[in-house]
């Protein structure tokens, strides 16, 4: 507005006042807060203004302009909350941190949930499988691990040993094609060294024998003790009496104990030329009753064979008449019988599949005694490469071990030289187990959402239970599973709660059971809380004088009571609390500003906390803001001469469009003083 001061010359007076005025019953509303008013007499807006618009029935003065821009606020300050008039303050609830003594909360209604859960396969994938009897629910989904396939062994041929001749055919005998002979004796392989084992518990030290120590930590069992399997003596070389004066045989091997497809050599010695007699020197399988080689000069015989698959075979020679099976018609002498095995081990573990802290038993399982051999057996962890035992008779080796946490470990066993490193030396044949000490996680991929909504859950364990005895699940804390896998690593569902609840999910390493722990249990997730809730906020009024107070009303779609959560309304513009309450579906304070102030407001159903936002946030309101008004009044001068003109901007820190309420300018040394 811009005022003539016509007339003689006065003293000008200082305009300092400006108000916010209520007219109750108005009809129509102003669009801006800021007002600018010009002379009275003419009425004439200041220059680039434009007129400010009114109502039907109280149009804006003549010459007044208005503006969009607001008074600037002060800094935020707290807001002051207070108990709503005549309202109760809320009750505290056992357990929980009392409600704040400014917050009063409507009565405590526990909410009944009827309704089951909505469950269904996660978009894109297939029901999870059931293996070997375990049965999967049908609305779960899994991923699993491929399998290894087995390669299926064959016997291999029997051939002439490496760097070695053929025996040559004397006259009318014949030797056979695989066989090589030669005078000289092979000299046998030396003793080796002893050695230390580990022992499992339960278990008794495994027996030492004069040549070869067992470790003492070292448990051990003959063949015979074995699955049922019979003892497989492997002899020294040696001879029978003579059937005939004057003659004697003995049978060397170059091993007794080798990998699948590996040659042996067998060689057997006479105690003179059996050229100039009428006899042969032969080697047979008596395994399979096979003659494997037929010399008809020299004092020894030797011929070399293979096997393909794991097998143990024993071994005789003869010096005798030619035969082509086992014993030849005339016998001059017969020699010690000598075994070989062609190697193959197993492992296993008990358990294979267990809880973190429990303790696995491996036991490395081989098809011959290794005391009379040049071998022991071995088992290593290979994750870390610690050795676990060492045996140096019998046919199984065990050791035991446990892990604190979830893990999975590869065992390794050996028929090999003796050493404490992974590998040892002179590995004959080896086997692996993976040991699994369960764990498992749990994640959802939502967690605050509105009824109806629908999130999946997923359970991640740290290998396949496919080939374990367990199985994975999830449970809703509350009403009881609600998917169960019987293999992969992982299983996932989705959910779908058609009503207001807060739930508490959790996923287990464990049997099929229905009942919650599904025991036995082999590992338990964290636990996962899922909340299909809303919470809004409400002020009223929100828009006011100074020191006029508002009450803020939260609203949620649950009582919090039977719940650890609280519903908390905070001052958003100084992230102050100023309202908790520990039950109830509502909670309301009221709040006031001494001075012109616009604050904003939010509330949240979470645990308890004094900071914005508060720790676990189940879900936020709105947010609202609520004005304490405030009107400013500037001039374009304040010293004028008599018919000089200035211009008064009155700026309100709101915008008055949409509202009751108005910008008016008063001069209050006149009268009319309206402006």
């Amino acid at each position: 507005m811009t005022v003539d001061m016509s007339g003689r010359w006065r003293r000008p007076r200082r305009l300092a006042v400006a108000w916010l005025v209520v007219v109750v019953g108005t009809a129509f509303s102003f669009p801006t807060t800021v007002i600018s008013a010009t002379a009275v007499a003419a009425h004439n807006p200041p220059a680039s203004a434009t007129s400010c618009p009114g109502g039907p029935q109280d149009p804006s003065a003549l010459g007044t302009t208005c503006g969009a821009a607001t008074s600037p606020l002060a800094p935020y300050v707290p807001s002051v909350a207070s108990l709503p008039r005549g309202a109760a303050a809320c009750p505290s609830v056992s357990g929980k941190q009392p409600s704040s003594a400014t917050a009063t909360c409507t009565a405590a209604v526990a909410y009944q949930d009827s309704r089951s859960p909505i469950l269904a396969l996660p978009g894109g994938s297939s029901q999870c499988p059931s293996v070997a009897g375990k049965v999967s629910s049908p609305e779960a989904a899994c991923a699993s691990d491929q399998t290894i396939a087995q390669t299926a062994v064959h016997s291999g041929p029997i051939s002439l040993p490496p760097g070695m001749t053929r025996c040559p055919d004397l006259g009318s005998k014949q030797s056979s094609a695989t066989a090589a002979c030669g005078s000289n004796p092979l000299a046998e392989s030396a003793t080796p060294s002893q050695t230390t084992i580990t022992l499992p518990s339960d278990t008794q030290p495994c027996q030492s024998t004069t040549s070869k120590e067992s470790s003492p930590t070292a448990a051990c069992q003959s063949v015979a003790a074995v699955r049922g399997m019979s003892v497989r003596r492997i002899s020294t070389a040696g001879s029978f009496p003579a059937d005939i004066a004057g003659y004697s045989a003995s049978l060397y091997e170059s091993t007794n104990a080798l990998p699948p497809g590996y040659s042996i050599t067998l060689s057997a010695y006479a105690n003179l030329d059996v050229g100039p007699t009428p006899y042969y020197i032969e080697i047979y399988d008596l395994s399979t009753g096979g003659l494997l080689a037929v010399c008809g000069s020299g004092n020894s015989c030797s011929t070399s064979i293979s096997e393909s698959s794991p097998t143990t075979h024993s071994f005789i020679a003869y010096i005798g008449s030619y035969s082509g099976s086992n014993p030849p018609g005339t016998i001059a002498a017969t020699s010690g019988i000598v075994y070989c095995t062609w190697l193959s081990i197993s492992l296993g573990a008990s358990p294979q599949y267990l809880a973190p802290g429990g303790q696995s038993t491996v036991t490395a399982y081989v098809n011959t005694d290794v005391g009379p051999t040049p071998f022991y057996i071995e088992v290593f962890d290979a994750s870390t490469g610690a050795n676990l035992a060492i045996c140096a008779s019998g046919s199984t080796c065990s050791g035991s071990e446990a892990q604190s946490g979830a893990t999975v470990h590869t065992f390794v066993a050996y028929v090999s030289g003796y050493g404490t490193s992974n590998p040892p030396p002179s590995v004959q044949v080896a086997a692996s187990i993976n040991v699994v000490w369960f764990g498992i996680s749990l994640a959802a991929s939502q967690v605050t959402l509105v009824t109806g909504g629908t999130t999946t859950l997923t359970a991640t364990a740290n290998a396949d239970v496919g080939p374990s005895p367990y199985w994975i699940s999830i449970f809703d804390q509350g009403s009881g599973r609600v998917a169960l896998c019987a293999t992969g690593s992982s299983c996932s569902v989705n959910v779908t709660q058609g009503a207001t609840t807060i739930r508490d999910y959790v996923a287990y390493v464990g049997s099929s059971g229905t009942g919650n722990p599904p025991t036995p249990v082999a590992a338990t997730s964290n636990s996962v809380q899922v909340t299909w809730l809303t919470v809004s906020l409400a002020a009223n009024p929100t828009l006011l004088a100074p020191s006029a107070s508002s009450t803020l009303t939260a609203t949620t779609t649950q009582n919090v009571g039977p719940t650890p959560y609280y519903i908390l309304i905070f001052d958003h513009s100084t992230q102050s609390l100023l309202a908790s309450c520990a039950t109830g579906t509502s909670c309301s304070t009221s709040v006031s500003q001494s001075v012109a102030a616009v604050h904003n407001f939010i509330a949240y159903v979470s645990s308890y906390g004094t900071g914005d936002p508060p720790p676990n946030p189940r879900t936020d309101s709105n947010v609202v803001a609520v004005t304490w008004w405030g009107v400013s009044l500037n001039t374009s001068s304040s010293l004028v001469g008599p018919g000089a003109t200035v211009t008064l901007t009155a700026t309100a820190n709101f915008n008055v469009s949409g509202t009751p309420y108005w910008v008016e300018i008063f001069d209050q040394s006149s009268s009319p003083n309206y402006l």
